[in-house]
Parts: C-alpha cells; structure tokens; sequence
C-alpha cells in the first residue's frame, strides 16, 4: 500500500481554474447573446413602434395622407393595416360632414331665396300692374319679358354650378327689374 500522501496534491485554486475560464465564457456568451437580443428587439420592435407613434403624430397635426407601408407580414403589419383603415375611414368622415355642411349651405340659401322671391315677386308685379295703369306698354313688355327670365333661371332644375356668362346674364336682369322698380332713385350701368 502507498500512503494517501505519497500522491502529488494540487491545490484547490488549480482546480477551479477550468471552471473560471467557463464561467468566464459563459458570461461573455450570455453578454453577447443579449447585446444581440436587444439590437433584434431593437429592429423588431422599436422601429415599428416610432414608425406608428410619428405616424400618430402626423395625424395629430391635421396631415391625413401618411399611409404606412406594410413591409412584413407580422403583427406591426395588423397594426399598420388598421392604422391605414383608420386614416381612410377619417377621410371619409371628413368628407361626409364637409358634404353635409355644404348640402346645408346650400338648403339654407335656397330657404332664403324661397322667402325673398314671393316678396321680389309680389313687389314686381306690383311694378307690372303701376306700368300697365300708365299705359306703358313696351315697358310694360319689356318687364314681364326680364320677370319671365328671371323666375325661369331661379326655378331650374339644373345644376347648381352654372356658367359666369348664364349668371351674369341674370344679373342683369336682377339689376334691370330693380332699376324699373326704382327708377328715379337708382340708374344700373
């Protein structure tokens, strides 16, 4: 038998000296592998999140037309695809209140022509009957001609739009009957 001492002993830091160099690579492999984690997360995740936080942005400030394009198929492109409905769906809102808004303009104008043509008619052919009593007849004939086309351009059925030639022609006419209606008082050139 040999004795136990007789063999050659190491010390215990020579032991763990393999077990450092592991640790050792270990923690730079662990270091490495979450620098990488964070530059993909960083890729993956925070680009698209700016991307739809400056798209929000955009729309915050009134700019309507910043449409994201839908690069990869992931759930940023789900996010993406509604923000883009969400922008087209505003647009048509928008659309539909400034249509109304207009379509109620117009009916509110057309109220108020309504109330003012009785009283512009009635006052016309008030100025009619005064002419006839005097017996003046051309102008006589002349007027119901200018009222004639004057009802027959407020009672169209066209468009609204017309043209600046067809509009200016009624304002002629407008200004003609008032300047036989106040013809001492008012002269149209």
């Amino acid at each position: 038998h040999r004795d136990l001492h007789s063999f050659p002993t190491r010390r215990s830091s020579d032991l763990l000296q393999p077990l450092r160099i592991i640790n050792i690579i270990f923690l730079t492999l662990i270091f490495l592998l979450f620098s990488l984690y964070i530059i993909v997360g960083y890729k993956t995740i925070r680009r698209p999140i700016m991307r739809l936080a400056a798209a929000f942005r955009s729309v915050e400030g009134g700019m309507l037309s910043g449409r994201l394009d839908i690069r990869v198929n992931d759930d940023f492109a789900y996010l993406y695809s509604r923000y883009n409905e969400m922008l087209d769906e505003l647009q048509r809102l928008i659309r539909e209140v400034y249509d109304g808004k207009i379509m109620l303009q117009r009916a509110e104008l057309k109220q108020l022509q309504s109330q003012i043509n009785p009283h512009f008619l009635y006052n016309s052919y008030f100025l009619l009957h005064r002419i006839i009593k005097t017996q003046d007849y051309e102008k006589a004939v002349r007027l119901s001609r200018e009222m004639g086309a004057y009802f027959q351009y407020i009672t169209r059925n066209g468009a609204d739009m017309v043209s600046l030639e067809v509009e200016n022609e009624h304002a002629r006419i407008y200004a003609g009957i008032q300047a036989m209606r106040f013809d001492e008082r008012i002269s149209v050139e």
